[in-house]
């Protein structure tokens, strides 16, 4: 009797991998013996870049796969990253990790635009983007906003200096960054230790932490894990998703108490509460869906704006200290159109294309997000002849979009010059930092301004030296987001 019931509870137990884990017909190629709730994790190993990685080159450019429960496809090629990040099959954002946020949409979904799906993202995007494009809300231009708090860094960076003391300059950005944010949303300047920004960014490295581990990983995609990290406070993604929020709506509060709708936005939020009060604003503004919105808008502005801004500038850095030849070549460039005796402005930055090239150049080397955001199929569709069931996560392989020897010779080579022509900047159209089609990067506009003027900041006020003149290894951490190992340097001062 024992040996039927085994055998009856391992024919449910075939059946049920069998239905849930094996690939339909026509399923891209890829790993075929997945494991219930784990999918392929084994084979992806400890690092999911590198495992990735792997894969592509043992299955091509398309890759099938489980990513824990999630029936997954890898696109590496550029012009299928490209072709697939505008099919609308392909056009919506997985559901990523509702159980933790305060803020839902009455349906159930996920506000604002990072990870909304169908009207609410559209309408709430284009208002965002609209916004962020004209540059600025009254009183709190973007650019203006930006230039002041690069230099209060540079100021804070020229206190840690004096007598050319060694300054460890991993995580200096992040604050800089965050207050420059916080600016331009809530057009309130406050000082570099201000409580607020201090949690928000402490908040921000604490989830970022949890998405580069192995555990924190596996808890964002399986929703029970989640939920047991964050009872056993494993990974406390509640006290962060929440903690944030109350930062946010604290901020909303205060100007629906002292903002009146006729009068000029100071900031976003003045202005999105005034679109709110149209009856013509579409249906995701109305109500309570349009305060869970701004919400979620304000958290995917500082998670998309905060972090891969400030570690690419880490690398820059880190990158300009190993080449002392670079930093005057891009002074040279500078002091061509400034005379050598004003700052460089963001508008003037079509004149000075090797400053683009390095920026750009840096984005390609650091490579700091190889993922981007995953995208999800919302129905059954084809892809270059492959079947790609509804619900599929699809991954665009940015990093090796970054770094194909098939475009950029030497890859591991940094050189901005593979990014001039005839003299002037000539970006590849592999050079996608930011990501391609609609759902690229929201905060693609502030990035590009934020890089440009802390980097030409940063020349104008030091030369930049390593460490008692030791080459700093230029090699990333093993781990999702590319971060450098901690490093020291000297700041000259210049002026």
């Amino acid at each position: 009797m024992l040996f039927v019931v085994l055998l009856l509870f391992l024919a449910v137990l075939i059946w049920w991998w069998t239905f849930k884990f094996l690939h339909p017909r026509g399923f891209p190629p890829g790993p075929r013996l997945s494991l219930p709730l784990l999918g392929d994790s084994l084979t992806l190993g400890s690092n999911i870049v590198d495992g990735l990685d792997k894969l592509r080159i043992k299955y091509g450019d398309v890759v099938g796969f489980y990513l824990g429960p999630m029936r997954a496809v890898l696109i590496s090629d550029m012009a299928m990253i490209q072709e697939a990040c505008t099919k609308e099959e392909m056009m919506d954002r997985p559901m990523f990790l509702p159980e933790f946020r305060k803020y839902l949409l009455k349906n159930g979904d996920l506000p604002g635009i990072g990870f909304s799906n169908g009207i609410n993202w559209t309408e709430q995007r284009r208002f965002t983007l609209h916004k962020l494009k004209d540059f600025g809300f009254g009183k709190a231009n973007l650019e203006q906003v930006i230039e002041d708090q690069a230099e209060l860094l540079c100021q804070h960076l020229r206190k840690l200096s004096d007598n050319e003391q060694l300054v460890s300059i991993c995580n200096i950005f992040e604050i800089s960054i965050i207050n420059a944010l916080w600016q331009v949303l809530t057009s309130e300047t406050i000082a570099l230790d201000d409580p607020r920004i201090i949690k928000i960014n402490t908040l921000l490295g604490q989830f970022e932490d949890v998405g580069a581990s192995p555990l924190g990983f596996l808890a964002q995609i399986v929703p029970t894990a989640a939920k047991l990290a964050d009872q056993l406070g494993i990974v406390k993604l509640s006290i962060i998703f929440n903690s944030m929020e109350d930062v946010c709506m604290g901020a909303i509060q205060s100007h629906k108490a002292d903002f009146e709708l006729g009068d000029i936005p100071r900031d976003f939020i003045d202005a999105y509460l005034q679109h709110q009060a149209q009856p013509e604003s579409g249906a995701s503004f109305q109500g309570e869906e349009g305060i869970s919105n701004l919400v979620a808008i304000m958290l995917d502005l500082f998670a998309a704006g905060s972090t891969t801004i400030s570690l690419t500038l880490t690398w820059a850095v880190l990158l300009l200290a190993n080449r002392p030849e670079l930093q005057k070549l891009l002074r040279e460039d500078i002091h061509e159109v400034t005379g050598a005796n004003r700052l460089i402005s963001y508008s003037e930055r079509t004149k000075v294309p090797l400053v683009e090239a390095f920026i750009l150049e840096v984005q390609r080397k650091a490579n700091v997000a190889p993922l981007s955001l995953f995208r999800q199929a919302n129905k059954d569709c084809y892809f270059k002849g492959y079947f790609i069931p509804k619900g599929t996560v699809i991954l665009p392989n940015i990093g090796r979009a970054l770094n194909n020897p098939e475009v950029f010779e030497n890859p591991e080579e940094f050189k901005p010059e593979r990014h001039i022509k005839d003299g002037k900047f000539s970006p590849s159209p592999n050079g996608i930092p930011f990501g391609v089609g609609k759902r690229r990067c929201l905060g693609e506009t502030l990035a590009k301004a934020e890089l440009f003027i802390y980097v030409t900041r940063l020349l104008h006020h030091f030369d930049i030296k390593p460490e008692n003149n030791q080459p700093i290894r230029e090699i990333p951490i093993p781990t999702a987001l590319s971060k450098p190992y901690p490093f020291k340097l000297k700041l000259v001062k210049r002026v």
